[in-house]
């Protein structure tokens, strides 16, 4: 997964730039079918969307569009905030606040919901909300464990180029032909030590050829004096060449 920063996060996720943690809700989204679901102990219903409006369009508001969350009493129903697409962490705690719903009773505060979200990979599927209580018939609070609420840490931003990755290739490709063709000489033709290698004799060469340059370069290390040249087996008009080459110069 490629590494997202604040500004880049889509909709219904959020990049946590201190952790670098990284939450997609977006599994939780239901753009058709039926809304998710509760039946409060306290009686009644309450449904909701995960940044997205309820599908019910059969709620009885006066004003539907936009509504995330709904919460019916009895026969009436009320919405109980917008949907909002933009979920926060506040004190290690993955949250979706929805607010503007209808007016809370007797107060010109609106209804708002409060959903907060549970990393558990043991739940199946994607879990379940769950209704948690209510506050004065004016704040709503859910709880929903959910994997889709575990965070993704995010590593380094930067891409592979296409150089590193044709040199991964390039590894990954040396090394089957070097392990398979051990295994083959080592099992099928009963080969040891270098002779096990694919193409020995080419190996062998390499290494001598190093091993020569190594002296050449630093014959002191290796024991070998400086060649002294002796010229006592060249002809007399041998020697002219190499007189008449020095005067020239």
């Amino acid at each position: 997964m490629t590494s997202v920063q604040a500004e880049e996060a889509p909709e219904c996720t959020y990049y946590d730039p201190d952790t670098k943690n990284f939450y997609d809700l977006r599994p939780l989204i239901r753009e058709s079918g039926e809304d998710w679901t509760m039946k409060p102990r306290s009686g009644g219903e309450a449904k909701l969307n995960v940044c997205h409006e309820i599908l019910d369009s059969k709620t009885g508001l006066k004003f539907p569009q936009g509504v995330g969350s709904f919460y019916r009493a009895d026969v009436k129903g009320y919405s109980i905030g917008k949907a909002n697409t933009k979920p926060f962490v506040k004190e290690q705690n993955l949250m979706l606040k929805y607010v503007d719903g209808d007016e809370c009773p007797g107060s010109q505060k609106t209804r708002t919901s409060m959903i907060f979200f549970e990393c558990d990979n043991s739940v199946k599927g994607q879990g379940e909300p769950e209704f948690l209580a209510e506050h004065d018939n004016c704040v709503y609070m859910f709880r929903w464990k959910t994997p889709a609420a575990c965070p993704v840490v995010q590593q380094s931003g930067k891409k592979l180029g296409g150089g590193a990755i044709f040199a991964i290739i390039m590894s990954v490709l040396a090394g089957v032909y070097l392990i398979g063709g051990i295994i083959y000489k080592r099992v099928v033709l009963g080969q040891r030590g270098l002779n096990q290698l694919p193409n020995a004799e080419y190996w062998r060469a390499i290494g001598n050829f190093v091993k020569n340059l190594f002296r050449m370069a630093f014959p002191s290390c290796c024991g070998n004096r400086s060649r002294q040249y002796n010229y006592g087996h060249l002809n007399t008009d041998e020697e002219n060449v190499f007189i008449d080459e020095d005067d020239e110069e």
